[in-house]
């Protein structure tokens, strides 16, 4: 599961572009040369506006956060995701040393302070229109859920995007999103979003100390990692409905850091 003041940036944009540049990384190898430096994308800023518009639901003191996923160690090399809440769809990555599973759809770059690295596969059973008041189930539209294009725009219309609401005038307690851009991945169309969860967001004011940005069919949720937490997420349809692969990062994420994620993205197998 995974959580991040108010930041206007321009990231970059990862895309699937071939084969990694270098071969897989064997341990204790540097990775930073192995993509090509990345090329801005559009600011992040207001999306589209699917959410209602007006105060958000008031802190739940009662709620209960949900479990932390526990960190496993696993060995580097390819392994499989297995995007929580879809039918069957094997994505397939290559990692570098120094991972951790967490749940059979998601894994984390373990040592070191702050957010972590991470990747993950899933397919969102519901968006929370506001993830720090979770507990409120407020939901983007379902029918979104069910086109990668629909889908994107959920991703990127967090509470505080509404455009009768003064200009982030919640950030304190919303994330912030880009507007879905058209890209490809692993060789399939795909819908681009970067999500930004503020570095001044006080999860105090959150239901359970948690921001949840989606859940899952089988009960999984995609809690914020930590304040200052960029997701790249790309929304897939491989042919059996929709899937998110969600890249995380911290928002001042060394140039290896963001090298050796890219080289994992750029990796990635996506089979139907």
């Amino acid at each position: 599961m995974i959580v991040v003041g108010v930041a206007v940036l321009g990231l970059g944009i990862v895309t699937r572009q071939g084969a990694p540049t270098t071969s897989r990384p064997a341990n204790g190898v540097d990775v930073s040369s192995a993509v090509a430096p990345i090329a801005p994308s559009a600011t992040i800023g207001p999306g589209p506006a699917t959410g209602p518009i007006g105060a958000p639901p008031s802190l739940d003191a009662a709620a209960q956060p949900h479990p932390t996923y526990a960190a496993v160690p696993i060995d580097f090399g390819t392994i499989q995701l297995r995007p929580a809440g879809a039918a069957p769809v094997r994505v397939s990555i290559d990692l570098p040393p120094g991972w951790n599973r967490l749940t059979d759809g998601m894994v984390v770059r373990s040592g070191g302070a702050g957010v972590p690295l991470s990747m993950g596969a899933w397919r969102p059973a519901h968006v929370f229109t506001y993830p720090c008041r979770w507990s409120a189930a407020d939901y983007a539209d379902a029918s979104l859920l069910d086109t990668a294009e629909g889908a994107a725009q959920a991703l990127s219309s967090w509470w505080g995007q509404d455009p009768g609401m003064p200009p982030l005038s919640n950030s304190g307690i919303a994330p912030l999103a880009s507007r879905p851009a058209q890209t490809t991945l692993a060789g399939y169309p795909a819908w681009y979003v970067e999500v930004l969860i503020p570095s001044g967001l006080d999860l105090g004011q959150c239901d359970g100390r948690q921001l949840i940005l989606w859940d899952a069919a089988n009960g999984d949720v995609r809690y914020a990692l930590g304040p200052s937490e960029v997701n790249r997420l790309w929304v897939v349809d491989p042919g059996s409905g929709p899937i998110v692969i969600d890249a995380g990062l911290p928002l001042e994420a060394s140039g290896s850091q963001r090298a050796e994620l890219q080289w994992v993205v750029d990796s990635i197998l996506i089979e139907p």
